[in-house]
């Protein structure tokens, strides 16, 4: 077994935040223009369907709660909404990977899993 080699110089955090702020290659850039709307749309558009998600339990907990003649148990619905959609995921993310993308996506949309 070889020793582990001891560097000859130790560089300081400060040291290496000098070099950072020497090179310009390091510069932070932001999107900008179109760039700028082709992630804010699809990432807004995704928080605005997962919205959209969590309402539908709140929609229905009434329903659910004169059904079942259980007011006491109204803080598991949505609990169980998201344990049934989260025990889909890892089905959809095989589906996705086995088969055509197009074909899976347009199943998936037919299909009455959640």
């Amino acid at each position: 077994m070889e020793p582990l080699e001891v560097p000859e110089k130790v560089v300081s955090s400060k040291e290496v935040v000098a070099v950072e702020e020497e090179g310009d290659e390091l510069e932070h850039q932001y999107p900008k223009g179109v760039a700028l709307w082709a992630v804010l749309v699809p990432v807004t558009i995704g928080y605005f369907l997962m919205f959209l998600d969590t309402c539908i339990v709140a929609t229905a907990s009434p329903a659910i709660t004169v059904n079942f003649n259980s007011l006491i148990d109204i803080g598991w619905y949505g609990g169980a909404y998201q344990l049934g959609n989260s025990a889909v995921q890892p089905l959809t993310g095989k589906l996705y990977s086995h088969f055509n993308t197009k074909a899976s996506c347009i199943e998936l949309l037919d299909s009455p899993l959640p």
